[in-house]
């Protein structure tokens, strides 16, 4: 039942996390050719994408490539929904690989398909761990199955490995399934071995609908007393973290002065790192623990893109060139062929937090059902020599990311699939050969059937009684401890990106995501999760504020306006803001779209960046930006958990500008600036130096609506004999951006409206009383887009009077009233040549109420985007303003 239970949590977490479950069977009949589509559609997806096409073909010794008549057969004869999911799970399946399946639609298989018995792999054979009552009769317990349908079982496991996992066993090489796939929609006959004689059985199709072996997802024991103690989770599940905390947080303080704490994480399916990392790791020690492991994409689209999206800069920084380094030709040799993008750094980090009192030995307990996250922290503890690791080889595939869910062109079927090839620090691919263990015990193979741990009643087995033994031995050796040094403290500070801290994520209604119902909700709780430093409060009472208490009704206008005040403090990478039911029954009341119905939670995810640093993409373009101004910046965010950003910038171009900034939460409320700059102008109008005293005020009126307000101080000193001047300087604006969900066709349109007032004090009055863009790009063909960009305005100026007194003569001099009204507009034509180059045309034009005669420009351009937002450019024709013909060349930065 245990490899029952996993698969079906890893199922939850997949329908959770991905959101993309279809709703209804899939549209029947399709036709010959969309069959024949769809096909060519998923085999090319993977032949592009998958990442463990090599690593299975050298574990099974079959290539899920040369498969593709069989495939395609397979999936052209069916002819109902039911068939067509099954056809499509077959073919998916034969990939090996747990996180790689389709996510079943509602209505296209039946109830529960579990068999009524299990069977697990152990010592090099297959044998009965669990038997339904009703059938224990006929199947004795830890019987040894032999064949399958007449099939030697080994060979079975390899030609229907659907939907498990292919492993291979380092100890006895051979390839293995953590248990027998069988059918579970017909009877099944088994050549069994039963106290070494064999006999058929034909197992009639009973299922089993409910796991009866219920148990709580924490277990703690003392093994020795004052000296060992124990702890077992069983799923590392986002649905667990809330309410485990507090239990495993007592438990830690109360045996804080044991010598040994044993960690049992066998049959841990995985969850969220964030569960293993924030309450097991990170309250255990007292210093940061550093690991370095390797990602790798195929160069299919939609790996790479995939990849570079989610290191966003980091992607083109964390480069290791696989040429240079050998152990990619031992271990994962498919990594030096050009199927494969460059290997890229993945570091794991876990600094202190809590109490870290404890002071002794951590003994991790594994074996091959530790998957997904729980592998993560197996190759985590091993790699860091933070715990010693006991038991057998884990299941693998716990290092990298997300899988991606891929919808079927025709049926829509979703496809989870995973994308990257996680390498552990010694070059293996960690789904080729998992964490192995320090110190190696395997099961007894009676212990298979009462793997009921320290429950009082059952038996240890004997990996825990190894370890008591060791323990009472004074035998447990100590694991080589790993430290930070600079290098990874440097790649720290690089790769805050990975340290997503979402571990609720899974269970989140993103607020863009099209929900049957657009609200009201009413509120029933407001959490804010993913933080680490930041002081929670301060978002709650925000979301208060701006939200209501609790039992008062948002819409999703109302969480879109949270979300993007949160952001304009800019103290963070970004803060997003979602729902969540907070009940099954409101769950189910918001999916249908019921008007007023269903209580959410308020969650506000906090994505933080290291506070010493921009993030990686905005530190890229500011490092840019400051190569092309000729200065050079620094911030440092959230300060002291409090949202206070501290800013300076030094100029060492012609500008010679100094600019000192903080940052800060303010009344209303609302994000504000105090800034002090100076700098050093040379224009036809003035040349000196200006000194500027700035605050500024930003809030969000409505979700679109936002509201700044700019107050300031200015102060000219010419190179000149003249006195100096000084102003006054007032803004108000009200700034209205929009953009539409179209950026999947590269298409679009944004508008921004300002219109605001001005008062200089030695100047008079200037009233900008209304300035717009409006700009839209339409895919007019493939990798061609056709965007129109427009703004008009009108601005006027009262008259300014001075007095003057000196030789001779007082002087009085005015300049008139005027008001100007101008317009202008730019089409361009771009086409994308490939990656890096485009090319475009464009025509501009300008008119103003103030001139004769509106000015115009026409003309070419050919751009490079190089990696990190990087432009270099050339473009000719006449320009804007100018009578003449110009070739310009330029570098910009593009983010």
């Amino acid at each position: 039942m245990r490899i029952r239970a996993m698969v079906c949590c890893l199922i939850v977490l997949i329908v959770l996390s991905g959101l993309t479950a279809v709703s209804a069977s899939p549209p029947f009949p399709l036709t010959a050719d969309e069959r024949e589509e769809e096909f060519e559609f998923l085999y090319t997806l993977v032949a592009e994408n998958y990442p463990f096409l090599s690593v299975k073909e050298r574990v099974s010794g079959r290539s899920w490539l040369d498969r593709r008549e069989e495939f395609r057969r397979l999936l052209l004869k069916s002819e109902s929904a039911q068939e067509h999911f099954l056809a499509v799970s077959q073919v998916v399946g034969a990939l090996g690989n747990a996180h790689t399946h389709v996510v079943s639609p509602e209505g296209a298989q039946a109830q529960p398909v579990s068999p009524a018995f299990e069977t697990r792999y152990q010592s090099g054979s297959y044998w009965i761990s669990w038997v339904h009552p009703e059938l224990r009769h006929r199947l004795p317990l830890l019987s040894e199955v032999v064949a399958v349908g007449g099939v030697p079982v080994d060979t079975y496991v390899l030609e229907h490995n659907r939907p498990g996992q292919l492993l291979w066993d380092w100890q006895r090489s051979q390839a293995y399934a953590w248990a027998v796939p069988y059918p579970a929609t017909e009877n099944i006959d088994l050549s069994l071995r039963v106290a070494g004689q064999e006999r058929d059985v034909t197992v009639p199709r009973v299922l089993s609908q409910v796991d009866e072996r219920e148990h709580p997802n924490l277990e703690t024991a003392v093994l020795v007393p004052n000296a060992a103690a124990y702890l077992r989770v069983r799923s590392f599940s986002q649905d667990h973290y809330e309410t485990d905390v507090a239990e495993i947080d007592a438990f830690l303080r109360e045996i804080s002065e044991y010598q040994y704490l044993v960690i049992d994480i066998r049959g841990n399916p995985g969850g969220t790192t964030a569960y293993w990392r924030r309450l097991l790791v990170e309250p255990l020690i007292d210093r940061s623990v550093y690991v370095t492991h390797y990602v790798a994409a195929r160069d299919g689209a939609l790996a790479r893109r995939y990849l570079r999206e989610r290191l966003n800069a980091g992607y083109y920084m964390l480069q290791i060139g696989r040429q240079a380094d050998e152990r990619w030709s031992r271990q994962a040799p498919e990594l030096l062929t050009e199927a494969y993008g460059e290997p890229v750094l993945f570091p794991m980090i876990a600094h202190p937090r809590g109490h870290g009192s404890f002071e002794g030995q951590v003994i991790l307990l594994v074996d091959d059902q530790v998957y997904s996250a729980a592998e993560a922290m197996a190759a985590f503890a091993k790699a860091s020599g933070w715990a010693l690791l006991v038991g057998t080889q884990t299941g693998g595939d716990g290092i990298g990311m997300d899988p991606v869910n891929v919808s079927l062109p025709h049926s829509g079927l979703v496809v989870r699939m995973s994308v990257l090839l996680g390498l552990d620090s010694e070059g293996w691919a960690n789904e080729e050969r998992p964490t192995q263990p320090d110190i190696r015990v395997d099961y007894a193979v009676e212990d298979l059937a009462v793997l009921d741990y320290v429950d009082g009643t059952q038996p240890w087995d004997a990996m825990l009684r190894a370890v008591v033994d060791l323990i009472e031995q004074d035998a447990v050796p100590t694991p080589r401890r790993v430290g930070p040094s600079f290098l990874e403290w440097l790649s720290e500070v690089g790769t805050q990106y990975m340290l997503l801290d979402a571990y609720g994520l899974p269970r989140w209604l993103p607020p863009d995501e099209p929900l049957p119902g657009l609200g009201p909700w009413q509120v029933a709780h407001v959490a804010v999760v993913g933080h680490d430093r930041t002081h929670a409060a301060w978002a709650e009472d925000l979301a208060t504020a701006m939200l209501g208490d609790v039992g008062d009704w948002v819409s999703l206008d109302d969480i879109r306006m949270l979300e993007r005040q949160l952001n304009l403090y800019g103290a963070h990478r970004t803060v997003s803001v979602a729902l969540r039911a907070a009940s099954l029954k409101d769950f189910t009341a918001v999916r249908a779209g019921q008007a007023g119905c269903g209580a959410v939670e308020i969650l506000i995810h906090v994505l933080e960046g290291h506070p010493l640093v921009l993030s990686p993409p905005k530190a890229t373009a500011r490092l840019v930006d400051d190569l092309l101004a000729g200065e050079f910046s620094v911030k440092a965010a959230n300060i002291g958990g409090h949202l206070v950003n501290v800013g300076g910038v030094w100029g060492f171009g012609p500008s010679v500008r100094r600019e000192a900034s903080l940052e800060f939460p303010f009344v209303g409320p609302s994000a504000a600036r105090l800034a002090a700059e100076v700098r050093r102008l040379e224009t036809d109008e003035f040349a000196g130096r200006r000194t500027t005293l700035t605050l500024q005020q930003r809030r969000m009126l409505s979700a679109e609506w936002m509201l700044q307000l700019q107050q300031g101080w200015v102060h000219h000193i010419p190179d000149s004999d003249a006195a100096g001047r000084s102003a006054l300087v007032g803004t108000a604006s009200f700034v209205r951006e929009a953009e539409a969900a179209n950026a999947a066709n590269g298409g679009g349109w944004q508008t921004r409206l300002t219109a605001g007032a001005r008062y200089l004090l030695d100047e008079g009055l200037i009233l900008p009383l209304v300035a717009g863009a409006l700009s839209y790009s339409l895919p007019a063909a493939e990798k061609t887009w056709l965007i129109a960009r427009g703004e008009v305005g009108w601005s006027a100026r009262r008259t300014r009077s001075e007095f003057y007194w000196g030789p001779g003569l007082p002087v009085f001099s005015s300049s008139p009233t005027y008001s100007r009204a101008f317009a202008t507009g730019e089409l361009e034509l771009r086409h994308r040549l490939s990656e890096w180059w485009s090319v475009s045309g464009y025509g501009q034009w300008m008119a103003s109420s103030a001139s004769e005669s509106g000015s115009w420009g026409v003309g070419a351009e050919l751009r490079l985007t190089a990696p990190l937002g990087l432009e270099a450019y050339v473009r000719g024709g006449r320009q804007l303003y100018s009578d003449e013909s110009a070739v310009m060349f330029g570098l910009r930065s593009g983010l």
